[in-house]
């Protein structure tokens, strides 16, 4: 091998390295927890309203005749902001209950803990059970090490409880959204997709409009 093409490989190789690590740690980004976070993120409207207003902006002396508007630009925020819609209601129908809000593991178990009594504690244990069942019979791919033997593990410690503990309970609690999160892996990237696609799009015309206002460029 030439050692042009050696150099040449060795370069592909450490350009698609970051590209592999990100993908090794895909479930950090594509849990249901991350997707609530940028389903009801602020960044979301704060796009939308953006490329509205520099949109208006950069076809401010257009917008007299209406024929001069930039067509392009306004069917690529109508379709960022329909296939951000899809993402939106995709994530709302399939996500489970616990990550309807985008809100910490930390803040979720609080107020699961301000409701629990033992009978509660004693259901949420039983569904536990039943998610590290589901979760031994169809593994996500995506799923870090150790979540599943970390619930394991306080399922059987707190297994022979008789009374109401918080402590235990808010680790059973916390363990269980930990690994809960990664559950419906196929629709966790499905609306992930949508919701990357529509920002995307919304993100296009932006770019476009900000880049006209900056250097005082206008047409179409």
């Amino acid at each position: 091998m030439s050692w042009k093409r050696w150099s040449g490989l060795e370069m592909l190789r450490q350009t698609l390295r970051p590209m592999g690590a990100l993908w090794s740690h895909r479930g950090e980004y594509a849990n249901w927890l991350a997707i609530a976070r940028l389903r009801s993120s602020f960044l979301s409207k704060a796009t939308t309203a953006l490329s509205l207003t520099t949109f208006a902006l950069s076809n401010f002396t257009k917008l007299f005749v209406l024929l001069d508007i930039d067509p392009w630009r306004l069917r690529l925020i109508f379709c960022g902001a329909l296939v951000f819609l899809i993402g939106y209601l995709l994530a709302a129908w399939r996500s489970p209950p616990e990550f309807k809000t985008a809100t910490a593991l930390d803040e979720i178990v609080s107020r699961m803990l301000v409701v629990s009594d033992f009978q509660f504690f004693k259901s949420r244990r039983w569904l536990a059970t039943v998610l590290v069942e589901e979760i031994g019979t169809n593994r996500p791919r995506d799923l870090p090490r150790g979540y599943e033997d970390f619930l394991t593990e306080r399922i059987a410690e707190t297994a022979a409880l008789q009374h109401w503990d918080e402590r235990e309970a808010a680790t059973l609690y916390y363990a269980d959204l930990n690994l809960r999160q990664f559950v419906k892996p196929r629709s966790r990237y499905l609306a992930l997709l949508f919701l990357g696609a529509g920002c995307l799009l919304l993100l296009i015309p932006t770019l476009d409009s900000i880049v006209r206002i900056v250097f005082g460029r206008t047409g179409g």
